[in-house]
């Protein structure tokens, strides 16, 4: 079985498929295994999807993560706006670097199974009686029984089988680091905090070791050039009036730590499987990331396909399955990470003002009973 696309979709849906006996094969346009990239949160129901397919891999990532059991929204003041407990009922979330999250998947995979510096570009069969015919970049035409594209939210693969379905720009853009600043991680022990201004939005996540992975976002045209080429100085004078530690975060940065991206989703699909061909990841489902849900997502994916790949029937059954398991959800915290970033986003101080009066007035139930719902992954069918 062929998967295209070696981040964290593909890797984690490869270890489920390779649990499982099947033989696969994981094709990564980027030339080698990703060196850069921030931080991340996996969340419980991320941690609870792991130990479906991967136990040990789960022991790992709660090894090597940073715990937290608190997330905090605050104005740029340093009020607190909301405070959720995320242990409740369940484990903590983790933090980590994406390099570090990439080399824990990597090694639940024999050596060789992903193949770096190719692109799949175009599927040319993918008839119910006759074997899948991938084509990539470099002109080589490879076969399988199946093929499961996770490439991302620019999806070739599913470019080709829904044209019409293209990625939309959220409205802002966001700058991410990790930076080393001991000091400043102990006055955050196990807590996430993100900061609503009107000047844009301020995220400061603990990771081990001292390190803090941050990030900063603020409303910009789609690849204006203003953000694209923002320093570090840039960063410091927008977010000067924001609360301790954000200034102080602010200092540390260096260019060659800042990764900038202009954030986007897609609307949701009418379907991710396709007889032989499975949409998973950023390439069926992909959503801002004001939820923490990315990869959380493409990790429940994966266990759905461990789950479902186990049972008797045909491939395109087996992905059928996996779409009614997966899309209604999915696409549920799609529409509820894009109406919070369009909250979050507001500039006028005015609505600024009345958003945070309502946020702090909200009762601590709602909150609880919203984040049950995305914390728990549902329970496998029968």
């Amino acid at each position: 079985m062929l998967i295209a696309g070696g981040g964290i979709a593909g890797l984690a849906a490869a270890i489920a498929l390779h649990r499982l006996g099947i033989p696969i094969r994981v094709l990564e346009s980027y030339p080698e295994l990703k060196p850069l990239g921030a931080g991340l949160i996996l969340a419980p129901n991320a941690l609870e999807a792991i130990s479906r397919f991967s136990p040990n891999l789960t022991a790992q990532i709660i090894a090597e993560g940073y715990p937290a059991n608190v997330y905090k929204i605050k104005n740029d003041r340093g009020s607190v706006l909301s405070e959720v407990k995320i242990g409740e009922g369940t484990s903590p979330s983790y933090s980590l670097s994406r390099p570090e999250l990439y080399k824990l998947l990597m090694e639940q995979l024999p050596e060789g199974t992903v193949t770096f510096g190719c692109r799949a570009v175009r599927i040319h069969n993918s008839l119910p009686t006759e074997p899948v015919q991938l084509e990539l970049d470099n002109g080589e035409m490879l076969v399988a029984r199946a093929v499961i594209a996770c490439d991302g939210i620019h999806s070739a693969i599913r470019s080709q089988l829904l044209p019409r379905i293209q990625p939309r720009y959220a409205g802002y853009t966001c700058w991410r680091a990790i930076i080393h600043a001991p000091e400043l991680a102990e006055t955050m022990p196990q807590t996430f905090t993100e900061t609503w201004g009107a000047n844009g939005r301020f995220g400061y996540v603990p990771l081990t070791r001292g390190r803090i992975y941050c990030y900063a976002l603020f409303n910009a045209p789609y690849k204006d050039p203003a953000s694209m080429t923002l320093t570090p100085a840039g960063l410091q004078r927008r977010f000067a009036a924001f609360h301790f530690p954000i200034p102080q975060l602010l200092e540390q940065l260096t260019a060659d730590s800042l990764i900038h991206t202009d954030l986007m989703d897609t609307p949701a699909l009418p379907r991710f499987a396709f007889d032989r061909v499975l949409l998973l990841g950023d390439a069926a489902h992909a959503m801002t990331p004001n939820l923490g849900q990315g990869a959380c997502q493409a990790l429940e994916d994966a266990a759905v396909l461990y789950e479902y790949m186990q049972r008797k029937g045909t491939l395109q059954s087996a992905f059928t399955a996996i779409e009614g398991a997966r899309m209604q959800r999915s696409q549920r915290i799609a529409k509820a990470s894009w109406r919070i970033g369009k909250i979050a986003q507001l500039e006028n101080p005015f609505f600024c003002r009345i958003r945070d009066i309502l946020m702090q007035h909200t009762p601590s139930v709602i909150a609880k009973r919203q984040m049950s719902w995305l914390y728990h992954m549902p329970k496998s069918s029968s």
